[in-house]
């Protein structure tokens, strides 16, 4: 009976996670913009037009969220943070909560909103798995699988569906969710994950959304460039993660009717369109040019200061999603900088080492992040320097902010999980 359980918590996790990326590309495709190399000019001979699409999806779409967050109790989107919670106290995350916060971002990346997917996915992932723990529960099917269990199993299985990365969700299961490492759940975890995996890849024909890319020379060269990169990486890192606490707890924002919040950085993100399409949606097509080293120098810079602004401003006003992506686009996007400087002589993956200390530093898991873009670009070696760079990284955002930005965003709302 576990067995079947936990296959089905992974088919469940990976073909809703799929459809959910199928159809947030669907969609993106409806606006999509010509994505620049390089900074475009007002100067130069260059048309500046503005989609009428895009407006009109980004209008729906912060129209749509309004409704949605007026209806969630405390008008507050549930995310991964609140899935972690109830994982320390073993209790059911709130699953109406959770599914309409899913649909939330679903919709909002759709319409273009500056905000990531990885958190409404793993969400909805731990929400399916204690969805169906529950079902079990109510028609008397013996499980002897405690809720947190559950909730890991599931989040696991979305990861694996969102970015293919097998190795990663299993690792993110236990790290990320259970913050400890038992034989006993192992088995349960790595069903769920490999039938994610098998339904997501083979099934479905998907593949990770970042380029594979040909591993760098190890050298004494490469770990202290490591070392000087994690710390100015961390920098930028901690500027978006004190952004994420502040700017929602703006108060002006709260003067306006919470339907049409939305509507204000809906209108900045069609204002900067012509010139920054790079900041709209998830931004996995700009990380994947960037680790290719596609993007100049000066535009890497100015996409890396603006991810850090404009997500928090979208969350400021209620145009909300996941939380992870954009830490994972502003690594990569100053890692791609450090690449590009000629800081080493030889090839280098800064890119690579960036996001995934953007990625642990939200998560508090840098050893899943490490494990994670190493699969998705299929560079085993430059995980090693990725987890130098996070052992540096991690404990000045730690010094400077806190464990992970799921672990203060509990705190703000006082609920202190163990360090």
């Amino acid at each position: 009976m576990e067995v079947i359980f936990f296959l089905l918590v992974g088919l469940a996790s990976g073909l809703v996670v799929s459809c959910f990326v199928l159809g947030v590309g669907f969609f993106n495709g409806l606006w999509q913009i010509t994505l620049p190399h390089d900074l475009v000019s007002v100067n130069a001979d260059v048309s500046i037009t503005w989609s009428p699409t895009l407006a009109l999806t980004l209008t729906a779409a912060a129209l749509l969220a309004g409704q949605i967050l007026k209806r969630l109790p405390g008008h507050r989107q549930r995310g991964l943070a609140d899935s972690l919670w109830a994982a320390h106290e073993e209790t059911a995350p709130e699953l109406k909560a959770g599914f309409l916060s899913a649909l939330m971002g679903f919709i909002n990346l759709c319409g273009g909103a500056s905000v990531g997917i990885f958190g409404p996915t793993v969400n909805l992932g731990a929400c399916l798995g204690s969805a169906l723990r529950e079902w079990c529960a109510q028609r008397g099917l013996p499980l002897r699988w405690t809720s947190s269990q559950v909730i890991a199993a599931g989040a696991g299985a979305a990861l694996v569906s969102l970015y293919i990365v097998p190795l990663a969700g299993m690792a993110f299961a236990f790290e990320g969710m259970l913050k400890r490492f038992t034989w006993p759940v192992f088995w349960g975890v790595a069903l769920a994950c490999l039938s994610s995996y098998a339904l997501s890849h083979w099934g479905l024909d998907r593949h990770s959304p970042l380029p594979s890319l040909e591993a760098s020379p190890v050298s004494m060269a490469y770990a202290l460039g490591t070392l000087v990169f994690a710390v100015v990486c961390s920098f930028f890192i901690l500027a978006y993660l004190h952004l994420m606490v502040k700017l929602p707890t703006w108060s002006w924002p709260k003067k306006l009717p919470i339907e049409v919040r939305p509507l204000v950085p809906a209108g900045l993100l069609f204002a900067l369109s012509p010139w920054l399409p790079q900041l709209l949606g998830a931004g996995g097509a700009s990380a994947h040019l960037a680790m290719a080293g596609a993007l100049s120098v000066g535009l890497l810079l100015v996409l890396a200061l603006g991810k850090v602004l404009l997500t928090p401003f979208c969350f400021g006003f209620g145009f909300m999603g996941g939380i992870v992506g954009p830490a994972l686009f502003i690594g990569a996007m100053v890692g791609a900088l450090a690449d590009q400087s000629g800081l080493l002589a030889q090839s280098t993956h800064f890119s690579l080492i960036g996001a995934a200390i953007g990625v642990g530093a939200v998560i508090g898991a840098p050893i899943s992040a490490c494990i994670m873009v190493a699969e998705m670009t299929a560079c085993p070696s430059d995980a090693l320097f990725a987890l130098l760079g996070c052992a540096v990284a991690i404990p000045i955002i730690k010094k400077l902010f806190a464990p992970s930005l799921l672990y203060k965003q509990l705190a703000v709302r006082g609920l202190l999980l163990p360090e």
